[in-house]
């Protein structure tokens, strides 16, 4: 939809609820921005069949062509920790409790959707 449509646009917010190994590829994602390579790393890592753990992200990280040592190093960063903190919040208090969760206006639609449905409530929201 971003290809049709120009005034679309789309905002990814990590929430990991899977348990650690969701948690350190969160950080890993948000890392990733120091690098100007999250959009390409975080559909890679969402889409990546298989678990993720350390070893398996920092290869992902390294197929990408991310620094890994700056990786690991800006993981470690209080940012990181306080926009997972923030994310976290933010769910609770809009009572989103899995994902995907998309937000149109002041819509919540929880769950995924295709992309008919998905222009419907779009377009039809203006």
């Amino acid at each position: 939809l971003i290809q049709e449509d120009d005034n679309l646009r789309i905002v990814l917010i990590e929430f990991p609820i899977l348990g650690e190994s969701s948690t350190l590829a969160s950080r890993a994602a948000l890392a990733s921005l120091y690098q100007n390579q999250y959009s390409l790393f975080h559909q890679e890592l969402m889409s990546f069949k298989g678990k993720l753990n350390k070893k398996n992200i920092f290869l992902i990280a390294k197929n990408n062509e991310i620094n890994i040592k700056k990786l690991q190093n800006d993981m470690n960063k209080p940012e990181i920790d306080n926009i997972i903190k923030r994310n976290k919040l933010i769910a609770k208090r809009l009572s989103i409790s899995g994902t995907p969760a998309i937000i149109i206006g002041d819509k919540l639609i929880p769950g995924a959707i295709d992309k008919k449905e998905l222009k419907e409530i779009l377009y039809n929201n203006k």
